[in-house]
């Protein structure tokens, strides 16, 4: 089996533990202390370094939702290395562990796992609030488990600055860490969250020049080169599902911002940020691949990168029962993105940070494999 299948299977099968594995690595896989100020589709997923024949990548795969009990997919150890198999496959898999610098304690007794957490293995994200205005007015995203517990969480800038300045001063910035994502629930209105994104930017480059990514809902024009001006460098507006009967039923809030919006913002910044600087995420398997393919086509055309993600039903969501997709159909989708990207010039290999860059909840790279080789893959995810 190819990476690309193989990547989409354990997305949308998720993955069982095996009961032999070591406490050491089950406490690795599933930690007493879970982060879930969660959003989305896949993130509070554990993410694991797969070895696909010599290929290697990132998954950020399933293993505390119920689905994945019943997945054909097992992870084990066998003389110390850990692996996945089933349905034909075996691959090495190692799951990420937390870096002991999560731990290093800032002001007011918090730690940086507090303010900011690693995501990926180079990476470090925060989402500056889990407050959603939208689930407050009931018509929260029906995937989305951000504000899975109601305890709500205002990341201010001196908190980034401090979390920033003690990883700096510990030699971690520019070695262990190569990049800063930041994403948020939606505050008073997208004006305010806009100015919050603007504040931790500055705060972020004013002690680092790492690349900074933002996903945040669309903004016009003048706004978007204030984030550029302030020292963004890549910027997602995430559509998510392009079928707007389906967007307005899963989205009532954010389905009554039209995608005609989503797709003048990604053309605009694309313009300000330069090519292959802007993205947008489509979660895929919650419409038809037809609307998938279609909303790719569209993304494309503005001028921004698809980000494909497959859909995981999250404990604590309105979706939580809905089984994940079909791995067939979300493959046939993803073998269009070469096609796409090809049409309007596009290359995801050269964006400098963010979703796209990372790859770990997508396989945009395992689908582009048949036109780049696969060492050049691994040469630019690293």
């Amino acid at each position: 089996m190819d990476p690309l299948s193989i990547k989409i299977e354990l997305y949308c099968n998720g993955v069982k533990l095996d009961e032999g594995i070591s406490l050491e690595t089950k406490k690795c896989i599933i930690p007493t202390r879970v982060y879930t100020n969660k959003r989305a589709s896949l993130s509070n997923g554990k993410c694991f370094k797969l070895n696909i024949n010599g290929y290697n990548t990132i998954a950020n795969l399933a293993v505390r939702e119920s689905f994945a009990s019943n997945s054909p997919y097992t992870f084990f150890e066998r003389d110390g290395k850990g692996y996945i198999a089933g349905k034909g496959f075996e691959i090495q898999a190692e799951p990420i562990k937390s870096p002991e610098w999560t731990e290093i304690e800032i002001s007011a007794g918090k730690k940086v796992v507090h303010i900011m957490q690693q995501h990926s293995t180079h990476i470090l994200g925060t989402a500056l609030s889990n407050f959603c205005t939208y689930k407050i007015e009931g018509k929260g995203c029906k995937f989305c488990a951000l504000d899975a517990g109601h305890n709500y969480v205002f990341k201010k800038p001196e908190e980034i600055r401090e979390v920033l300045t003690a990883l700096k001063e510990k030699g971690i910035l520019g070695k262990d860490i190569l990049e800063i994502n930041i994403n948020s629930g939606v505050m008073e209105n997208e004006e305010v969250s806009a100015e919050s994104y603007l504040e931790a930017i500055k705060t972020m480059k004013e002690v680092s020049n790492l690349p900074v990514y933002a996903q945040l809902c669309p903004v016009d024009g003048k706004m978007i080169e204030r984030l550029h001006d302030a020292g963004l460098d890549s910027i997602s507006f995430n559509i998510e599902i392009y079928d707007e009967t389906i967007r307005k039923e899963i989205c009532p809030g954010k389905g009554e911002i039209p995608v005609s919006r989503y797709l003048e913002s990604l053309s605009m910044a694309s313009s300000i940020f330069g090519k292959n600087q802007t993205s947008s995420w489509l979660i895929v398997g919650l419409e038809s691949p037809e609307s998938s393919i279609k909303g790719m086509e569209e993304i494309a055309k503005a001028g921004a990168i698809p980000h494909l993600t497959v859909f995981r039903p999250l404990e604590g969501t309105e979706l939580a029962k809905i089984a994940p997709p079909d791995p067939q159909k979300i493959i046939r989708i993803y073998k269009e993105l070469p096609r796409v990207l090809n049409q309007y010039g596009l290359n995801p290999l050269e964006t400098r940070s963010g979703c796209t860059k990372c790859n770990g909840c997508s396989a945009t790279l395992e689908a582009i494999m048949q036109d780049v080789p696969a060492a050049l893959i691994n040469e630019c995810a690293n």
